[in-house]
Order: C-alpha cells, then structure tokens, then sequence
C-alpha cells in the first residue's frame, strides 16, 4: 500500500527543515573574538620609587621612572590577557649593599590584574626565573579596536609590591603607564560552506553576502516545504472524492417481498 505523508508529518517536516536551513547561516567574527594576536608597539612607563637604578637595553631610568620599549608577545583583547616580554636589564644594590641584576621584564595581563615580573640574579644567591616584583591593577584598562588592530591602554594604573616581592628593592612603587598595539588574525566566518566542495576561492564573497545566501536558501526550502504541503492536501482531496464516486448506491427503501400463498387448506 503506497503511504504518502499526512498534513501532520509535513507540518512537522517544515517546523525542522526551515529552522535548520536558517541555522546554518554563518556568523561573522569580530577581531575581539577570542583570538591569540601579535603585538607590534609595547612601551611602559612606571614610576618605579627608585632613582638607584642602573639600566641598559631596551630599558632606560629617569630619575625614578623607568620606561620599557619595544615589548613583544601576545594579547587577546577579550579581557585583555596575555604577556609582553621586554629585552633590557635593571641593576640595584640593596641597604645591605648586595648587587640584584634584573633581566627579561614581563608584563602579564589577566583581565583586572596584571603583575611585572623579571629574571633575578642576586648575588649569595641562586636565580630564579620570572619572579614577581609587583602588580598592576588593570581595572581602569582600556581596549579598542580599529579592524584588525587592537590597543590596550592603562594611564596611572595602581601598583604595589607582590606577596613575594624580589627582596632588596629600594623605594615604593608608583603608577605605571601601559600602551600595547597588536595586530588580530582576520576574522572568519562559522558554519560557511567548505571553498572546495563548493568550488569557490576562499575569500571569494565576504561574511555579509555568505549570511544573505544562508538565509536565502532557508527562505527557498521553507517556499519549497509549504508547496509540498499544499500539494499533498490537494492529491489527498482527490482521492477522497473518486473514492467516492466509484462505490455502489444501495437503497434504503423497503424490500419487496414475495406475496403470501392466498390458498388455504
């Protein structure tokens, strides 16, 4: 017996074939998607309590402020985290008169916080890598975006000795300015048609016209559902009624019956 779906199964088949069509249209990203991007221009000023302070390298002294150039690393601006390394050396002598050079200065963001860290050769003493030395407070941060640049900035940010602090510094830490530019991967759009199933160079229609298509074709087999719908109803209706016409009249009226013998015995 051949089946054919009834007006309920075909309502039902609209309800997931045009939602999912629509679905699967791509959503653009944004630069500020969460994204690994490079920094180009890193620069730190920090007014750092200490005018004791012999520097070199990409690190330089004035007066108690010390300022860091030409930082490299990584940032995402979706916090913003990430970590700028600086090349340079710091050199101090304590109360005590023993020599601490620091080398390899970090600054690692993490949302609202940030700490500065550094290489420690003390002398008596075994190094130690990347310790702290203090933290920024980040809160007052800023990050903009400009296409594919994205520039974190921090004017007069707090700071103050970490819990375990290189010992032997002299002087208390002041504000510190951070202005960090980075360069993001281009975004992508999500849920696009493969470029070689379809046979269209990558980047060949940008994120707008690929969301016009998506939805495009949803619009197409919602159109395509309800057409179905209305023909399968008609097809139906149509069966109904020659189903109708091609059964047998019967009579409701009385039936003849034969007359009673009018011969008695």
């Amino acid at each position: 017996m051949t089946r054919t779906m009834t007006p309920a199964a075909l309502t039902a088949a609209l309800m997931v074939v045009a939602p999912a069509a629509l679905l699967a249209a791509p959503t653009p990203a944004s630069a500020t998607d969460t994204v690994a991007c490079t920094v180009t221009v890193a620069d730190v000023l920090w007014e750092a309590g200490s005018s004791e302070l012999i520097a070199s390298g990409a690190v330089s002294t004035d007066d108690e402020a010390i300022s860091f150039t030409d930082g490299s690393g990584v940032v995402d601006p979706v916090g913003p985290v990430g970590s700028i390394a600086f090349e340079g050396t710091l050199s101090f002598a304590s109360d005590a008169g023993v020599k601490t050079t620091l080398s390899g200065g970090t600054v690692v963001l993490a949302e609202d916080s940030g700490q500065l860290l550094f290489d420690v050769d003390a002398e008596g003493s075994s190094s130690a890598a990347q310790a702290p030395l203090a933290t920024i407070d980040l809160r007052g941060a800023a990050v903009t975006e400009d296409g594919e640049t994205v520039t974190v900035t921090a004017v007069e940010a707090p700071t103050s000795f970490a819990d375990d602090a290189i010992t032997g510094w002299v002087g208390e830490p002041g504000a510190l300015d951070l202005t960090v530019v980075a360069e993001c991967p281009a975004p992508e759009a999500t849920g696009a048609p493969d470029s070689e199933t379809t046979g269209a160079a990558p980047g060949a229609a940008d994120d707008a016209d690929g969301q016009g298509l998506w939805i495009g074709l949803g619009v197409g087999a919602l159109a395509l559902v309800v057409a179905v719908l209305l023909a399968a109803g008609s097809i139906a209706r149509r069966r109904r009624d020659a189903a109708s016409a091609d059964q047998p009249t019967h009579s409701t009226g009385p039936t003849d019956l034969p007359e009673p013998d009018q011969h008695h015995p």
